[in-house]
């Protein structure tokens, strides 16, 4: 007998399965973005920047929260309540 799902071709695993979710999640967040989404830049070097950019944003506002807790800068930013 062989490794776990060796013998199904069905079978993915948890731990692929996970990163293939979270890469998927990745791309639909990207394509919120109106140029990404289109694809309407004419440089590939444009296209890749504005990529970039898109991903620094989710990133930043999905850790916002945490990194201004850890550097302490509550003082610095004022929500509206």
């Amino acid at each position: 007998m062989g490794e776990m799902g060796e013998d199904d071709p069905a079978y993915f695993g948890k731990q692929l399965y996970k990163a293939r979710h979270l890469i998927e999640n990745c791309f639909a967040k990207l394509k919120q973005y109106r140029a990404i989404a289109t694809g309407d830049d004419k440089r590939a070097e444009t296209f890749l920047c504005a990529t970039y950019m898109a991903t620094a944003v989710i990133w930043l506002c999905r850790h916002l929260a945490e990194l201004i807790t850890r550097f302490d800068l509550s003082a610095t930013f004022h929500w509206a309540d």
